[in-house]
């Protein structure tokens, strides 16, 4: 029996799963912290080719991290995150590349691709990174004292 989400639901895409135990300890933390207010999934996929096939399969809104995406603040990145929720009707998914990289025709993409930051990090880091960032996001929309700028 299928599962029936009501909330804003965020799917992380990525290949290879973590393999590291304490930075599944970190993502698991940032999870049960938003269960409250969106559900995060991270789903792991095979290789490049089954990644590319998720973001052409996707029905909700996509964003495709890579280092030479567009930069932005935190406070930018929750508006952008916001309004991406209500672009794919509460339903957004983030994809996230392999120790490779992204595959050419996701980086093609201009208007998908967001950065995390200019410097590289490995996809299991970029997951934490995103995480606490939506995270971040939904406390700055909250007006919590979480977030300092």
């Amino acid at each position: 029996m299928a599962s029936i989400v009501c909330g804003p639901r965020v799917t992380i895409y990525s290949v290879g799963k973590t393999k590291e135990a304490w930075l599944q300890t970190a993502i698991d933390l940032y999870t049960q912290r938003l269960r409250s207010v969106v559900e995060v999934e991270c789903v792991w996929v095979k290789d490049d080719p089954a990644l590319a096939a998720q973001v052409v399969r996707s029905k909700d809104a996509c964003i495709v991290l890579d280092e030479r995406g567009k930069l932005c603040t935190s406070v930018e990145f929750t508006d952008q995150f916001y309004r991406a929720l209500e672009d794919g009707g509460s339903r957004l998914s983030f994809f996230i590349g392999g120790a490779d990289g992204l595959p050419p025709e996701l980086k093609a993409d201009q208007k998908r691709l967001l950065s995390l930051s200019k410097l590289t990090f490995t996809h299991q880091m970029a997951r934490l990174l995103l995480v606490e960032q939506i995270y971040r996001a939904t406390e700055i929309r909250k007006g919590t004292g979480y977030h300092k700028d």
